[in-house]
């Protein structure tokens, strides 16, 4: 008689296991809402600790039907404590879920808050946090972090992501500088200062507004779109570029720089490169197209000797690692004396506006 009851009891057992690998989908769904992305970080500090914003993917939105997926799957939420650590912990009490912060992407920075605390103590959290991925995009905002991580748009889904591709493609295109984490911490050793990105939302839409140049992690200054264009021909980081004037449009399809110091502290930078017009009100011949391209080396030479001069001697930075890089070329370089020479080489390339 038990030998029947146990045999039936498997039976039930191995039937009930049958008809649950028929609807996977609700194993899953039970895993999934338990889980939670964290795509990008904001961070405010005052006298009294840090507020800290957090936009993160709900799992469970993104995988559902779409109708479902009608809702926004991505949340964003705000914690406070004396430090990013408690925040933070804050911010997991809150959501009651697994969380997965590898996934964070941005950090965006108030403007006030990098101006009066250092950048490497408000982001020594990350630092020294080994989980903390170092390519991590670092930006600062004119406004509060959150209206950043509140963007949307059509394109993407998370506004993370629409951020990162606006700064790839200024990147790209030589308006908006680079700043990851990696970035702050190799210059927190104190070798060399960096730039970050400044980007401003007005109207639900976030512009570029130029350059923050850092001395010692705390913001000394800034550097118009036009400036940062020329600060990035001196960082040898111009991918292509245009540049229009008098109706002529011309676009920099490769750019190099190189640097060279002599003994009594000038440093020479030298820029060579292609371009071509691409746009022109009127016919142009030879003669008038080299005549353009000469005006605009000698514009180059001028605005990138104006803002390494700003950088350097005005806000006494050293992000392009100038006076390290005399060092080891056995050359002496006062950074807030320094002088520089630009010489601009660019060569023609064909188009279709010749007679």
């Amino acid at each position: 008689m038990k030998e029947h009851s146990y045999i039936g009891f498997l039976g039930l057992a191995v039937a009930v296991v049958v008809v649950i690998s028929f609807f996977p989908s609700c194993r899953e769904k039970t895993s999934i809402s338990n889980q939670i992305v964290v795509t990008a970080m904001g961070i405010d500090q005052n006298e009294s600790g840090v507020t800290l914003t957090v936009q993160a993917v709900e799992a469970l939105k993104t995988s559902a039907s779409l109708s479902e997926q009608s809702q926004a799957a991505t949340g964003v939420y705000r914690a406070s404590g004396p430090s990013i650590h408690y925040a933070l912990q804050g911010f997991l009490n809150e959501t009651g879920r697994s969380t997965y912060i590898l996934h964070n992407q941005l950090i965006v920075i108030g403007e006030k808050t990098v101006k009066e605390h250092s950048l490497y103590d408000t982001l020594d959290f990350f630092l020294r946090n080994l989980e903390s991925r170092a390519l991590v995009d670092v930006i600062i905002c004119r406004n509060n972090p959150k209206t950043v991580l509140e963007l949307q748009s059509e394109n993407d889904a998370i506004p993370a992501e629409y951020v990162a591709q606006m700064l790839k493609e200024g990147q790209r295109l030589g308006v908006a500088v680079k700043a990851r984490l990696l970035d702050v911490q190799q210059t927190a050793g104190g070798q060399y200062d960096m730039v970050a990105p400044i980007i401003n939302v007005a109207d639900k839409t976030p512009h570029l507004e130029g350059t923050a140049v850092l001395h010692q992690g705390y913001v000394v200054g800034e550097l118009t779109q036009e400036e940062t264009t020329s600060f990035l021909y001196a960082a040898n980081e111009i991918d292509t570029c245009l540049h229009s004037k008098n109706g002529v449009t011309l676009r920099v399809s490769s750019s190099s720089t190189r640097l060279s110091f002599e003994t009594d502290g000038k440093c020479h930078i030298q820029i060579t490169g292609r371009v071509e017009i691409t746009e022109s009100e009127k016919t142009l011949t030879q003669e008038i197209k080299g005549e353009y391209v000469k005006a605009f080396e000698e514009e180059l030479e001028r605005r990138v000797k104006a803002v390494m001069e700003k950088v350097t001697n005005e806000y006494k930075s050293d992000p392009l690692a100038l006076v390290r890089r005399a060092q080891h070329a056995s050359k002496r370089l006062d950074l807030q004396e320094a002088r520089f020479t630009v010489t601009a080489n660019m060569q023609l390339t064909e188009s279709g506006f010749t007679t």
